[in-house]
């Protein structure tokens, strides 16, 4: 068996990337493995998916943004903060997977630096896996990636007036 870890990029305008790196969580978790879960720009919103992963004993879930709406300094300025501590944390841990949700939007619409950026990766690329996602992804992120799944929009009910079965409920 391989000690190489590998890097997993999820990008691109449709709906799922998020959904798809809690897919890995959770097929991590059920071989009883550690993981890191952070969200950059997103805070806590009490949303189902992001409920259950604080049920998981194996799954140090971390909301490190502001929010939506927030200014790009901020989100930099958490970012930054919530990198060295994912980092510190990894070290002492030894998660299996680190995911940094939304980290490619932080990069090319925030400004977060790339080189920095990539540092990080790196340094836990030699920990454990890492996941990558966001709508926006920097082309030297796609090009070291061992896994690249691009999302793509065709057809989304957003742009009509949908009630849901159940209140809260998005697909």
């Amino acid at each position: 068996m391989s000690n190489r870890k590998f890097l997993l990029v999820f990008y691109g305008d449709g709906k799922g990337k998020t959904t798809s790196a809690i897919g890995l969580a959770i097929r991590a978790v059920g071989h009883g493995f550690p993981v890191i879960f952070a969200h950059f720009i997103k805070r806590d919103l009490g949303i189902g998916e992001y409920d259950v992963l604080k049920r998981f004993e194996n799954i140090i879930y971390m909301p490190l943004g502001p929010g939506l709406g927030s200014s790009s300094e901020t989100i930099r300025e958490l970012s930054l903060k919530g990198l060295e501590k994912i980092l510190e944390l990894a070290r002492s841990v030894r998660p299996f997977l680190t995911i940094l949700d939304e980290l490619g939007v932080v990069i090319v619409k925030h400004g977060l630096d790339l080189s920095l950026a990539v540092k990080y990766i790196e340094s836990l690329l030699e920990i454990c896996h890492v996941a990558v996602t966001g709508k926006y992804m920097p082309r030297e992120i796609i090009e070291m990636a061992d896994l690249v799944t691009e999302f793509r929009c065709v057809k989304h009910y957003y742009g009509r007036a949908v009630n849901y079965p159940v209140e809260g409920l998005d697909f």
